[in-house]
């Protein structure tokens, strides 16, 4: 039988939510590059057009998720960083 520690699973659990990060941060880089604006500007702009332009309002749901999911996710980073998880069966 393998026995690991709690701390390796945190270790492991840790470098699989930075992964996660660092592909939800390329994708976000990704749009601002695209309209050179970050996303609260971006939502501005938007908000302010007088006609839709569907391409830019199908990036805005997928920013805001991005943002709902980066959120998440720091919040799950810290915890394990400061070793609020528990191990269960």
């Amino acid at each position: 039988m393998l026995q690991v520690s709690k701390k390796t699973v945190g270790q492991w659990l840790l470098l699989s939510l930075l992964a996660e990060q660092r592909e939800l941060l390329e994708r976000t880089r990704q749009l601002e590059m695209k309209y050179s604006l970050g996303f609260t500007d971006f939502e501005k702009k938007l908000h302010q057009q007088e006609h839709e332009v569907f391409g830019q309002w199908d990036d805005f749901i997928e920013w805001q998720s991005l943002n709902t999911a980066l959120a998440e996710l720091r919040t799950k980073i810290d915890d394990v960083e400061n070793g609020a998880i528990r191990v269960v069966d």
